[in-house]
């Protein structure tokens, strides 16, 4: 059985290859580019938090063939200050 883990940076890699295989228009990117959009995205922006990361699923032979991107951002409810994890860039290999 798979699992699903926080993101890391030695991830990038192959997030780009499954960003490639999967949305075949993001190929105009250069893989330089695509590797500072991660890392600056998921590692490096300004609400960061280690304990809000972005995910990866491992198949059972351990390769990553499923990513969630999650960003935490500082929100207001009822006048009061929250954190919310919006999610964004959902992909899966159907071939996993």
């Amino acid at each position: 059985m798979g699992r699903v883990r926080p993101f890391t940076e030695e991830d990038i890699p192959r997030i780009i290859e499954l960003n490639i295989k999967l949305f075949p228009n993001s190929a105009h990117l250069d893989k330089e580019n695509q590797h500072h959009n991660f890392s600056e995205i998921c590692f490096r922006n300004p609400w960061y938090r280690d304990d809000i990361r972005s995910l990866v699923y491992e198949n059972e032979s351990g390769k990553v063939v499923g990513f969630l991107g999650v960003i935490p951002r500082q929100m207001s409810y009822c006048g009061k200050p929250i954190t919310a994890a919006v999610c964004q860039h959902m992909m899966v290999d159907p071939e996993g």
